[in-house]
């Protein structure tokens, strides 16, 4: 799979709150032959950004923080 030189990859998992998406992204973290991180787009809205709503703005712009780290 042809990529970055460094071998860095970006899988993004959607879908309806609640539907286990950190759970499902777990799995293949655990396989890959390298170091992996899965980010949960909660944890920022928990932890760092306690006063965001969950609207749709809400929402897209906590999609926008998680995704920077990656």
């Amino acid at each position: 799979m042809p990529g970055h030189p460094r071998g860095g990859r970006t899988v993004r998992f959607t879908g309806l709150p609640g539907s286990d998406k950190s759970a499902a992204a777990a799995a293949p973290a655990l396989r890959m032959p390298g170091p992996a991180q899965v980010l949960d787009g909660d944890a920022p809205r928990r932890d760092l950004f306690p006063d965001s709503g969950s609207g749709a703005r809400d929402r897209s712009e906590n999609a926008r923080r998680a995704g920077v780290p990656a």
